[in-house]
């Protein structure tokens, strides 16, 4: 039953089984290329999802850190006004207690600036971290702008 017919049929169709795959592989080359995207896609919105958790992590440290400085200014103003009246009181009383006073007072003043330099220094070191954080936050969503839509 093998004709020479049946033959070119077989041959044809073996031919048609190889070309067949051939032309599907251009869709298989592009289909993982497209799931590289999806996933690059994925991984960079899961890394700006961390990034804006981070940066209002930052941001409410940094309020936590500025409130403190501003509850230390307004304390060390209450203490150098009563430092003040009490410097009065006692210079009004005896020179002698006034030299006293007079240190106690500087020592506490410069204690007070010594805090203060200390909560500028950690609300620089979160600013600058916050700076940092929204820097990669815009780059990473560059980066996913650049990649397009689907």
């Amino acid at each position: 039953m093998d004709s020479p017919a049946n033959s070119s049929a077989t041959a044809a169709n073996g031919s048609a089984a190889v070309a067949g795959p051939a032309v599907a592989a251009p869709s298989a080359v592009t289909e993982p290329a497209a799931q590289d995207l999806v996933q690059r896609r994925s991984e960079l919105q899961a890394r700006i999802e961390a990034a804006r958790a981070e940066l209002a992590q930052l941001q409410s440290e940094k309020l936590r850190i500025a409130a403190l400085v501003e509850s230390h200014q307004a304390e060390g103003e209450a203490q150098l006004a009563a430092l003040k009246a009490q410097a009065k009181a006692l210079q009004e009383q005896s020179a002698g207690s006034q030299d006293a006073f007079a240190e106690r007072a500087r020592n506490q003043m410069e204690d007070a600036l010594m805090l203060d330099q200390e909560y500028r220094g950690q609300l620089d070191a979160v600013e600058k971290q916050l700076d940092a954080s929204e820097s990669r936050l815009s780059d990473l969503k560059a980066e996913l702008k650049a990649l397009g839509t689907p």
